[in-house]
């Protein structure tokens, strides 16, 4: 394990959350565990969802606020609360926010009376990279306040 910079890898989860505009989001309760791709918006470490207050995923979350996302080479974990209608006071930054990286679903959805958001706050995050022929992890815990690499080492196999 090589320890990094925090605040380094910190900026560079967060420039990878503000180039994608979809990742996966999964969520779980009952042994069940359930993913989709979502249009989201993100501030900082803060990741932001809307969907509507039907879907199983809000029913999951509700049981068990711990999630997961994936976009890009990033893999991360956080805690979701819903956070009520995007018009709610509360909301303006994910209105802000959401309606310049994902027009067309804040067009299409956020108007919607049964729509609600979802705020993840990301507490783990872990990032697969390459130096040449190796393979590597970057992680960051931000519980920890810590940053470190690993290098993949898979086991060799002959046929």
């Amino acid at each position: 394990m090589k320890p990094l910079d925090y605040n380094t890898l910190e900026s560079e989860v967060v420039a990878i959350l503000n180039k994608n505009s979809v990742c996966s989001l999964a969520t779980s309760c009952d042994d069940k565990v359930t993913v989709r791709a979502m249009g989201y918006a993100a501030d900082g470490l803060k990741v932001y969802f809307q969907t509507d207050i039907s879907f199983t995923k809000v029913a999951q979350i509700r049981k068990n606020p711990n999630v997961a996302i994936c976009a890009g080479n990033l893999q991360a974990e956080g805690t979701a609360a819903l956070k009520g209608h995007p018009f709610d006071k509360e909301n303006e930054n994910f209105v802000r926010l959401f309606k310049a990286k994902n027009p067309s679903c804040y067009k299409a959805f956020t108007g919607i009376k049964t729509v609600i958001v979802i705020e993840v706050e990301l507490h783990f995050a872990a990032l697969w990279k390459n130096e040449g022929a190796r393979n590597l992890m970057d992680f960051l815990d931000r519980r920890k306040h810590s940053a470190y690499r690993q290098y993949y080492q898979p086991e060799r196999f002959c046929a």
